[in-house]
């Protein structure tokens, strides 16, 4: 039995460890495939075997003036098929064994094209991962989530809803610890997945630099909010599914419900939060 385990790799953050443990998964995929042409193939050739090998039979049964030549031939003919169909059953067998470690939870959240696509947007590499709503407290009074990104900048944030839209915007300023809007010139948000609203990943440039982002106080019942109207502004645990999209402070190119699939005053509900920090 082939086997490929997933080890521990010292200083490899979890946004790689997802991604190559994906590339296990597409591994394994491709090696499935090559098996099963391989299979084919054998049996093609196991039948023609087997019916030159019936024929031999056929003629030793009835007679043939030479019996020692079918008699040698059927033998010959077992020697190749027996070893084969064995390697035909193995190979049908055959799998990857995978010890995945516990921590794959990126791995369902990102995809490896998509944190391909993220990268390429900020022209940065992922790094660690800062908060999960997961694993992270985000409610009324006892949240981490300022704790976790505050002094830090280039952050990817990235909202799964409970609709199935993947989307969140990045901010390449310093998070303060003021708790007013920061100026983000380079920030944009984006839709990685639109139930087919959009034609695969897209990101939608600032337009009100002023109004990038802004974090709010651990007792507020906002969580953040990109854009001067909130075009994405999410509340903490408690209250999440008040959580709304208003387009307004980045270009949308006159596209409609881009990134939640509806407009306030319509809602969203947050599944899970990750905020990633770009290197």
């Amino acid at each position: 039995m082939l086997q490929e385990e997933i080890v521990d790799v010292s200083n490899e953050n979890t946004i790689a460890r997802s991604k190559r443990i994906e590339d296990v998964h597409s591994r394994k995929d491709e090696l499935t495939r090559k098996n099963e042409v391989v299979i084919k193939q054998i049996e093609e050739g196991i039948e023609i075997l087997n019916q030159m090998k019936e024929i031999y039979e056929k003629m030793n049964f009835n007679g043939y003036e030479d019996k020692q030549i079918p008699k040698e031939q059927i033998t010959v003919f077992n020697e190749v098929i027996e070893p084969e169909e064995k390697r035909v059953n193995e190979m049908t067998c055959l799998t990857i064994k995978e010890e995945v470690p516990k921590e794959t939870n990126e791995k369902d959240l990102l995809s490896s094209r998509q944190i391909e696509q993220i990268e390429e947007w900020t022209k940065r590499r992922v790094g660690n991962i800062l908060f999960d709503s997961n694993t992270d407290d985000w409610n009324v009074n006892t949240s981490v989530f300022g704790e976790k990104i505050m002094n830090k900048e280039y952050l990817i944030i990235v909202i799964e809803d409970t609709e199935g839209n993947k989307f969140g915007g990045y901010i390449n300023s310093k998070i303060g610890q003021d708790y007013d809007f920061i100026t983000t010139i380079n920030s944009f948000i984006f839709s990685l997945e639109s139930n087919g609203r959009i034609k695969g990943m897209k990101k939608f440039d600032i337009k009100c630099a002023q109004y990038g982002f802004r974090l709010f106080e651990q007792s507020s019942d906002w969580l953040f909010a990109f854009g001067s109207e909130s075009d994405i502004r999410v509340w903490k645990s408690k209250n999440k599914i008040l959580s709304y999209c208003k387009q307004s402070s980045f270009g949308y190119e006159d596209m409609r419900n881009v990134l939640c699939g509806n407009e306030f005053p319509k809602r969203f509900t947050p599944q899970r939060i990750i905020v990633i920090e770009m290197n």
